[in-house]
């Protein structure tokens, strides 16, 4: 009797753990079919114009476990920096990808900090989640300078950027239609979020 129960609830859940053909589990939607390429770049070409222009680093929320290296400015606990620095941002005049990619548009600007202004570049990646689900941050990005080839010495003020983890690091990206913010949420160093407003 013991035996002959077993096996009924072994039938049971691999009935209900089975997939059907069209990669659904019993009693799950199925999710509708789209053309990948194409609905990342309707995605990218809604969300991309809006991060063209000068934006304040409004609220730059720190991680203190997460430093990088030395900690900064002396910070020992979770701390928000308020009007930080500066960026603007504009398409790239310099793709790097070839050819250029409408799925994933590429920027380039400046960020000022303390009156020292330093090249900045990056591409967006589309997140899974929004393109399937229209779930969370549009994308995603590594942030980082765009000095010219060659040898520089780091001034003070572009390397606290790169030990705050502001600078360098891995951020998803997250605008809202024809809203004057834009939130990024840093992935692995020390910054866990930037707020920014739009001021030009």
């Amino acid at each position: 009797m013991k035996k002959l129960y077993l096996l009924a609830l072994s039938c049971l859940l691999l009935t209900q753990c089975k997939k059907g053909e069209d990669g659904t589990r019993p009693g799950e939607e199925v999710p509708a079919k789209i053309d990948i390429e194409k609905r990342t770049v309707e995605i990218m070409k809604e969300t991309a114009p809006q991060a063209i222009g000068t934006w304040v680093l409004q609220e730059v929320h720190i991680n203190a476990t997460k430093l990088y290296g030395a900690q900064p400015l002396g910070i020992r606990k979770d701390t928000v920096f308020k009007d930080f620095a500066t960026l603007k941002l504009y398409p790239a005049t310099r793709a790097r990808y070839k050819p250029v990619q409408a799925k994933h548009p590429e920027f380039e600007g400046t960020i000022t900090l303390k009156n020292k202004t330093y090249p900045v570049y990056f591409s967006l990646l589309v997140n899974p989640d929004y393109l399937f689900r229209s779930e969370g941050p549009q994308a995603f990005f590594l942030f980082d300078f765009n000095f010219p080839d060659g040898t520089r010495i780091p001034e003070e003020e572009d390397k606290l950027l790169k030990d705050l983890g502001v600078v360098g690091d891995n951020f998803s990206f997250q605008v809202q239609p024809k809203a004057p913010l834009m939130v990024w949420k840093g992935l692995n160093r020390g910054v866990k979020e930037i707020v920014f407003k739009k001021v030009q």
